[in-house]
């Protein structure tokens, strides 16, 4: 089995987003290119179109149990015991970045872990990482905000519908600096392979945007990363 069939088996959540969808987002590329296909054979694309409220509340539905049965077949994938976004929302770049939109607070730049689910899919992580100067005590649907006081330059950063976020480039730097024991628990090496593979980002490149800011927290976990993807038995990505 290709390391990419091996990546992609893990990095696939249940019930599975599909692919990012179709056009590229408005703004810079960073000089990523995605693939000609994708996981699923189609190009990632961001439909220009809206889509109404991903979130299914309590609220909106007879009763908790209501909730429960939608979630049973796999209609909704529950964010706590209050709501749950639609499944169906969340098979394209566009969808999941209007679910995180509900996610990311006023202001914010879904970053890190967030900006990878919105990229690539596979489960939501359990804290919204976020980069603004404010600071958010309360959680949102069971989620902690997590503000990082770092700076995104515009073209760091891309808009999807009415969310910012961090560039595939700027995701991946920020995803290598993450500690090993976060990088494990929440994306895994197969996933990440998956994700480089998926937008075309080379570890050469990934070395070269990490050396432009030095001080960037957790700046040794990602030199130690990419070098080893260099050096060692991921060099094909290099």
């Amino acid at each position: 089995m290709s390391i990419r069939n091996e990546a992609l088996r893990h990095s696939t959540p249940a019930p599975a987003p599909g692919p990012p969808a179709k056009t590229r987002p408005r703004g810079r590329s960073d000089s990523v290119r995605p693939r000609e296909q994708s996981r699923e054979g189609a190009r990632p694309t961001v439909p220009e179109r809206r889509i109404s409220n991903p979130i299914v509340s309590v609220g909106d539905v007879p009763g908790p149990l209501s909730l429960g049965l939608m979630e049973k077949r796999g209609m909704i994938v529950m964010l706590d015991s209050t709501a749950g976004y639609l499944t169906a929302s969340a098979q394209t770049v566009y969808g999941r970045a209007s679910i995180a939109r509900r996610l990311v607070p006023m202001g914010g730049i879904a970053a890190e872990c967030i900006a990878f689910w919105v990229w690539f899919a596979g489960p939501l992580p359990r804290e919204i990482a976020v980069i603004c100067s404010s600071h958010y005590r309360s959680s949102v649907y069971g989620r902690r905000i997590c503000v990082l006081n770092r700076i995104a330059v515009p073209d760091e950063i891309h808009h999807i519908g009415s969310l910012n976020v961090t560039s595939p480039l700027r995701t991946a730097c920020d995803i290598a600096c993450l500690s090993r024991s976060d990088f494990d628990r929440d994306i895994g090496m197969a996933a990440f392979i998956a994700f480089l593979q998926f937008y075309e980002i080379p570890a050469r490149t990934c070395m070269k945007a990490l050396g432009e800011n030095t001080r960037r927290p957790g700046f040794s976990n990602g030199v130690r990363l990419f070098d080893e993807m260099l050096r060692g038995s991921l060099a094909n990505l290099a």
